[in-house]
């Protein structure tokens, strides 16, 4: 029979293969294998009664030219499949070291095909808005959570690099926060210059004890002066304390 017309398999040994028989099947043990042999046209009613077997099934491939031929391809495609073995470990070895990397990679080339894909149908939206503007470095990722969430992720957000200066937040405790208006009244310090709002809350207080100190001192002597001013020029007709005239000017006529 012309070997292009004959199917050949492997099948492990077991009781279902020993029962197995049909006129267009030709079957040989050899060890724990039959080497069963079909014509073509009957593929389609051998394969089906393969698949309850449960045993090893090695389907032989179609080999042309002469014996010696034929054993040298069966030795190159044993070493090619050893080759292939290799490669393969070498392959896991490289997926177990770079694996979680390949992975964020392919997430973040995901987010920026989003973006460019966003990118091109800009032009085709109704309404597009852009903004610009300030945040703190550590409200970031927050920020864009709640934009991306209230946007429906239709929103492009990116960091821009600029020369400019930018404005300053000042961050300080609670108990702090109120000494920031005399900050602000001043100037705000620059981004790369220090926070003088704690300078300013302990020193602020004592110079300011210090000044309502004097001024305190200051009110009760000018009351008290103004009070002998007007006796000196309105002195009561009758009054248990001594003339104040008398006591300040000395007559010596």
């Amino acid at each position: 029979m012309n070997n292009s017309y004959v199917e050949s398999f492997l099948i492990e040994v077991n009781d279902k293969i020993e029962k197995l028989s049909a006129d267009y099947m030709n079957k040989i043990r050899t060890g724990n294998y039959y080497l069963v042999t079909i014509n073509r046209k009957y593929e389609d009613k051998f394969l089906p009664s393969l698949s309850g077997l449960s045993s090893q099934i090695l389907h032989i491939p179609e080999f042309n030219g002469t014996p010696s031929k034929i054993i040298n391809d069966c030795n190159k495609i044993e070493e090619d499949r050893k080759n292939l073995e290799i490669i393969s470990n070498e392959l896991n070895k490289i997926s177990d070291t770079y694996y979680e990397k390949i992975v964020q990679i392919e997430e973040q080339l995901e987010v920026e095909y989003k973006e460019a894909e966003i990118s091109g149908q800009i032009a085709a939206t109704g309404n597009v808005f852009a903004l610009e503007g300030w945040i703190a470095q550590k409200d970031f990722d927050k920020t864009m959570y709640i934009i991306e969430k209230d946007t429906d992720n239709q929103v492009i957000i990116q960091k821009i690099k600029t020369k400019e200066d930018p404005p300053t937040q000042l961050s300080n405790p609670k108990h702090l926060k109120i000494f920031e208006f005399f900050i602000r009244f001043y100037s705000l310090p620059k981004e790369y210059e220090i926070d003088p709002t704690l300078i300013f809350a302990i020193i602020f207080p004592i110079f300011f004890g210090v000044m309502v100190g004097d001024a305190g001192y200051g009110l009760v002597i000018l009351l008290f002066s103004l009070f002998i001013i007007h006796r000196l020029n309105h002195p009561p007709a009758v009054s248990h304390i001594p003339k104040i005239n008398e006591f300040c000017f000395y007559d010596n006529g």
